[in-house]
């Protein structure tokens, strides 16, 4: 179904028949659940106790819908106007009924049940409440690792120790997705720098999970720590090009990678049309290490 028809047809529907169509949603794999962002955007009173109506069921799965709709509640789409005139900050769109629904998703976070306690810390996490921080890092531990990963999200970009102890912990857990979440909040999405962080991420240079190992790269080139410098080389032999590797390389801005950017820069002549975005990068990683050309 074309898009646009779909959205019109969503738009239709009940707060009801939205939550009917989402169950749908959930159990085809390939679906994104496009109900979910038209259930955020009804963020008014009534819909806020259907909603609580929802996380108070027996059920799981009505507690699991609760907990994903909580998580952005009343927050609308913007249009490409408003990203295209929002001043240096973006666009501040944390949605309706704030301390609500946090209240609500921090009183949830108590549930039996994986999937209500992921989708409690994941929707923690777009809200952005500090006070979510103590008990999410009180699931770091949690056999399940959906809830894991949930409670990763949900403390992202915190720079309070407790939150950076936890993403720590994280970024060595069993479960590749887990730690590549954790070792990027650690790496980018904090500005704190400390040895016990800076160690963290050097552990993930050896990662058998590469995603894991190029937010380690990229975590610690931005601490200008040489110990990425090798890596990113090892990364380059393999063929393996990306915007953030040219990002860790101008981060670093080590004149040893000017040899290998070098030959790049030639081979970049041959380039397909799909790689040639990464062009700019390349360039700023070159002069950032000390290359004229």
């Amino acid at each position: 179904m074309d898009d646009e028809i779909k959205q019109s047809t969503l738009e239709d529907l009940s707060w009801a028949e939205l939550v009917e169509e989402l169950r749908a949603e959930r159990l085809d794999e390939d679906s994104e659940w496009p109900a979910l962002p038209e259930l955020h955007h009804r963020g008014g009173a009534a819909e806020l106790e259907l909603t609580l109506q929802l996380t108070h069921s027996d059920n799981p799965e009505d507690r699991t819908i609760g907990a994903d709709i909580l998580g952005q509640f009343g927050v609308r789409s913007t249009t490409k106007e408003e990203r295209e005139n929002a001043g240096p900050e973006g666009i501040l769109n944390r949605g309706t009924f704030l301390k609500e629904t946090v209240d609500e998703l921090l009183r949830i976070l108590d549930d039996d049940a994986p999937s209500v306690l992921s989708s409690a810390a994941v929707g923690l996490g777009y809200r952005g409440d500090p006070r979510a921080v103590e008990p999410l890092s009180k699931l770091a531990d949690h056999p399940d690792a959906e809830v894991r990963h949930g409670v990763v999200f949900g403390l992202l970009g915190y720079e309070d120790p407790l939150a950076i102890e936890s993403l720590i912990k994280l970024s060595r857990d069993e479960d590749e997705d887990v730690r590549d979440w954790a070792t990027f909040g650690l790496g980018s999405q904090i500005e704190v720098d400390t040895p016990e962080i800076r160690q963290a991420l050097a552990d993930r240079l050896e990662d058998s999970f590469i995603d894991a190992k190029e937010e380690a790269i990229a975590g610690l080139a931005k601490r200008s720590d040489k110990r990425a410098t090798d890596p990113l080389l090892e990364f380059w032999e393999q063929g393996l090009v990306s915007v953030a590797t040219y990002e860790a390389a101008a981060a670093l801005a080590d004149p040893m990678l000017l040899p290998e950017l070098r030959e790049q820069k030639e081979e970049s002549e041959d380039w397909t049309a799909d790689l040639e975005y990464l062009r700019v990068f390349l360039d700023d990683a070159l002069k950032a290490c000390g290359g004229k050309d």
